[in-house]
């Protein structure tokens, strides 16, 4: 994506949905700690957890 010329490289989002939001935002972590020229616009999640316990808790049914 930071490669093509018929992009507006300063209007770059990520989306992430369900367990690509965790992705997502770990991308945008990682890109925020190098700096990355030009940041990224925006991040969306949809659907996100809001962590890997409560994921694990929901889908596996443990307490």
């Amino acid at each position: 994506v930071r490669k093509r010329n018929d992009l507006d490289q300063n209007k770059i989002f990520l989306f992430g949905r369900s367990l690509g939001g965790a992705v997502a935002l770990n991308l945008a972590s990682q890109l925020s700690q190098t700096n990355a020229t030009p940041p990224l616009y925006a991040v969306i999640v949809e659907n996100t957890f809001t962590s890997i316990p409560d994921m694990a808790k929901r889908l596996f049914q443990v307490s």
